[in-house]
């Protein structure tokens, strides 16, 4: 009797034991399963707080860019040369303490690469719009971002930009109207109206994302009608019907003596009718170069004045070695209406 009651005694206290074993290992794993979450949250905590310092940080470039714009002292033209377009002091790596800075920068009229840039504010007037683009202005454009486009496709898709922002269902001779659109794998309507965002024309037939990014510089949906003659680049003024010669002629002009973009001795075009009369007198033209710009003038599609403007924040947060960047990309009016915003990175 007693040894069986000895037998139960010590099996009983070795299934205590391994209950005890048991609980004891599921409760160390608890804690390291919930030591190692309070590890990654307090990682997670620390990543998102430097993204956010680093946001604002290009918040604050893109304060400092509405300022210089609503403090823009020429009321009847805007030019590159002015406190918006190219100010280091104002746009160049401008401290936030000890932990990092912002910079505002825009590409050069005629950059080649990213490093072509100057530290202010892109006139967005500069671009093409391409909700009011004539076709004949948008199949010049297609051709001079892809030389290798061929003619049919470069009128397909100028046509189909039409057809897309146009409020019909007509369609033009090789252009693409719901009847396409529904037809696809993944059906959607065109949407019949002008364009909201230049992203939307991804989704027009005949652009891909290359041909897209080769589009995106040059194109807006944010401005009026005319473009901003002291700003336009030469593939801009090249659309619009001048010869390669001509619209480098009209950028080494607006670059002055210095040759440099947004410097104090640019040559500026105050009014358009004072557009002809300054570059006879600074610049040789042929007859038929004075009558391209003739024609360009003729057509009312160009101004010397601006309504809107793209500020191109970025904010640098510095800990130890690592840089944390974040960029804000938006187009804003001159009242500080804001008509567009991304952000980048982060």
């Amino acid at each position: 009797m007693n040894f069986h009651s000895e037998k139960m005694k010590e099996t009983m206290q070795g299934s205590v034991l391994i209950s005890v074993i048991w609980i004891l290992s599921v409760l160390v794993i608890f804690t390291v399963a919930i030591n190692r979450q309070a590890s990654q949250s307090l990682m997670m905590g620390k990543w998102m707080k430097e993204r956010i310092m680093a946001r604002i940080f290009a918040n604050a470039g893109v304060e400092r860019a509405l300022f210089e714009i609503q403090n823009d002292g020429f009321l009847t033209f805007d030019a590159l040369n002015e406190s918006w377009g190219n100010n280091p002091e104002a746009f160049q790596e401008i401290s936030m303490g000890e932990e990092g800075y912002f910079s505002v920068v825009c590409p050069l009229s005629d950059a080649v690469s990213e490093e072509d840039f100057r530290y202010g504010i892109c006139d967005e007037s500069g671009r093409i719009n391409v909700n009011t683009a004539s076709e004949q202005v948008l199949y010049n454009l297609l051709f001079l971002v892809d030389e290798t486009m061929a003619e049919r496709r470069a009128q397909a898709i100028a046509q189909s930009i039409i057809d897309w922002r146009d409020p019909d269902d007509a369609v033009m001779e090789h252009g693409a109207e719901g009847m396409f659109y529904n037809a696809l794998d993944e059906p959607y309507e065109p949407r019949n109206a002008p364009l909201e965002v230049p992203e939307e024309l991804l989704m027009i037939r005949g652009i891909d994302a290359s041909l897209y990014q080769k589009l995106e510089p040059h194109v807006t949906v944010f401005t009026e009608e005319k473009i901003n003659f002291n700003s336009a680049s030469p593939i801009v003024l090249q659309a619009l019907g001048m010869s390669p010669e001509l619209a480098m002629k009209i950028v080494t002009f607006r670059k002055g003596e210095d040759g440099i973009e947004g410097t104090e001795d640019d040559g500026v075009f105050q009014i358009v009718e004072g557009i002809t009369p300054a570059l006879s007198a600074s610049v040789s033209f042929s007859p038929e170069e004075f009558a391209e710009i003739a024609n360009i003038i003729a057509q009312e599609i160009v101004t010397v004045k601006s309504n809107a403007f793209r500020i191109r924040s970025f904010g640098r947060l510095i800990r130890n070695d690592t840089v944390i960047e974040t960029g804000i990309v938006c187009v804003v009016e001159r009242t500080g209406k804001v008509l567009y915003w991304r952000e980048t990175g982060g």
